[in-house]
């Protein structure tokens, strides 16, 4: 993460290592074993790979955070690593942000690679919201949010605490403690999107992007080519 583009923002890609029984649990139990972890590979690597096109500063956030050097094998040098710290998603989404914001971002986006087909074009809007000085959030279907970002100026470390994670409600949640705590800022909301948890969702993701530009990912073929 080092260049101009640190003014303007900085992507914060929150990556667990692709182990077995780590890695979508969920998905796991309808395929043979490893198939979920070579699917989470390709989500990562998908998602890195669209990042680029965006042309901003990208940190990988990894999890367990003593495989540093793991990680760095696995993806490339081309990035800042930090760890994620913290009990929770919430505490972990708030270090990583006040970690970003320490080392010279004067914004920040935070995403994770549970909905590989993202369109980049989120991200751009994300970051065009932030450059008036908005809070921004992305919904997910099930009841979460697939990205949020803050100006540093307006970051509130509130928005991730007391929150019931896991559940249906975490968005909401989410929503009051932004409003609560920004009254009198802009609050963006991006387009509703789909996280990819369960095999049903996978089935999903590989039927609405047989015609569109992610039909040539890596996860597109090896869904075609391994499980349907």
């Amino acid at each position: 993460m080092h260049g101009g583009r640190e003014q303007t923002g900085c992507i914060l890609f929150f990556v667990k290592y692709p182990e077995q029984g780590s890695v979508k649990t969920r998905l796991a139990r309808a395929l043979p074993d490893g198939v979920a972890v070579q699917l989470y590979r390709r989500f990562v690597t998908d998602v890195l790979s669209m990042l680029h096109d965006i042309e901003r500063p990208v940190a990988i956030c990894y999890s367990p955070p003593g495989r540093a050097q793991a990680f760095r094998d696995w993806l490339g040098d081309g990035y800042r690593y930090l760890p994620q710290r913290g009990d929770n998603l919430g505490e972990r989404l708030r270090h990583v942000f006040v970690d970003a914001f320490t080392i010279g971002c004067n914004s920040a986006v935070a995403i994770g690679s549970d909905s590989p087909d993202l369109p980049p074009a989120f991200i751009r809007e994300a970051f065009d919201a932030i450059e008036k000085n908005q809070v921004v959030i992305g919904p997910a279907v099930d009841g979460g949010y697939y990205l949020i970002g803050f100006p540093r100026s307006t970051f509130m470390p509130a928005a991730f605490e007391g929150i019931e994670w896991s559940t249906p409600t975490v968005y909401a949640e989410t929503m009051r403690k932004i409003r609560a705590e920004h009254a009198r800022g802009g609050i963006h909301v991006l387009p509703p999107w789909k996280d990819v948890d369960t095999f049903e969702d996978l089935r999903e993701l590989y039927h609405r992007n047989r015609k569109s530009p992610y039909a040539s990912s890596d996860t597109m073929r090896y869904i075609a080519g391994r499980i349907l």
